[in-house]
């Protein structure tokens, strides 16, 4: 459980250094103040300091495998059942369900399908 911010402050190298004289002037830090008086100082990097690879690799978003298509296990889904939303049948299931009249439930939650849309997923 994280503790919540009541409080949150800069102190740059400028006020770190009038607040402590004669003392080396500090790097930047954010300061996060929680309940009951706790606190957490993180270091402030300047945008100008250029971010190591390994770390820009962390900050992409992680790629999600498609789902799978719930009848034929083969294709991948791209069909929304609309009221429920799950994204579980592919485009060619989906056209011979509706054609046989036989898209009335969901085939993961069993609820009443009433309408579909495909969806595109960026991948």
């Amino acid at each position: 459980m994280q503790a919540r911010v009541s409080h949150v402050s800069t102190t740059t190298a400028a006020t770190a250094a009038t607040a402590a004289p004669g003392n080396a002037p500090a790097s930047p830090t954010f300061v996060q103040r929680g309940r009951g008086g706790s606190m957490k100082v993180f270091p402030v990097i300047p945008a100008s300091v250029p971010v190591p690879e390994e770390i820009q690799d962390e900050r992409k978003p992680a790629a999600f495998p498609l789902p799978k298509c719930a009848i034929c296990l083969s294709m991948n889904a791209s069909i929304i059942l609309i009221p429920c939303g799950h994204v579980c049948l592919c485009k060619d299931d989906a056209e011979r369900l509706r054609r046989n009249q036989q898209l009335l439930h969901c085939p993961l939650c069993r609820n009443d399908v009433q309408s579909t849309n495909e969806v595109f997923f960026n991948h």
